[in-house]
């Protein structure tokens, strides 16, 4: 069996408009009525294959920022390290990381969530040592939004004063419909 399959691709990569056919071949030089029942019968079970598509892919609304000092504040100010741009409305799968480099006996606790609340999902990560240590929080979550709001990432310092400071975040927000 031989399965042709053309892929058209929209001229835009960020657009990313595709559609897909496929088309099954049969091969048999003189198949015997056995084989040439058995490809009728999987002709059959494949002609709803032929009429396959793939849908255009949905947005993923990003914010990031790397390579920086980001000194992080104390719990009762955190720093906002990034944010997506603003959504539409709908709920959306967040997923957050922040990498940092944690001072002795500190913490960090991260959180991704619209208006700088939270719904007490966070991302953490300690050093109990005495020298500083790299650590990454991550955060997964689902957020519903109004029209215009953005996910900000948040993070405080435990012990804040001792030089912990966060060096790139990521926040990725997918519509929640976009996701199989």
């Amino acid at each position: 069996m031989n399965v042709r399959s053309t892929i058209k691709v929209g001229a835009a990569i960020a657009a990313v408009a595709a559609t897909a056919t496929l088309t099954p071949t049969f091969a048999s030089a003189s198949p015997s009525a056995t084989v040439a029942s058995a490809h009728a019968s999987h002709r059959a079970g494949v002609a709803g294959v032929q009429a396959a598509k793939v849908t255009k892919l949905s947005a993923v609304y990003q914010g990031k920022v790397v390579n920086q000092d980001m000194v992080l504040g104390p719990q009762s100010s955190p720093t906002t390290l990034t944010q997506t741009a603003p959504l539409p409305a709908g709920t959306y799968l967040v997923t957050a990381t922040v990498a940092a480099v944690i001072s002795s006996h500190d913490q960090i606790v991260c959180a991704a969530y619209p208006g700088g609340g939270n719904d007490g999902v966070f991302g953490t990560a300690g050093n109990p040592g005495t020298g500083g240590i790299y650590g990454t929080a991550t955060m997964t979550d689902t957020v519903t939004v109004t029209a215009g709001q953005r996910i900000p990432v948040v993070c405080n310092s435990f012990n804040y004063g001792l030089g912990t400071y966060a060096g790139s975040a990521v926040v990725e927000a997918v519509p929640v419909a976009a996701v199989r």
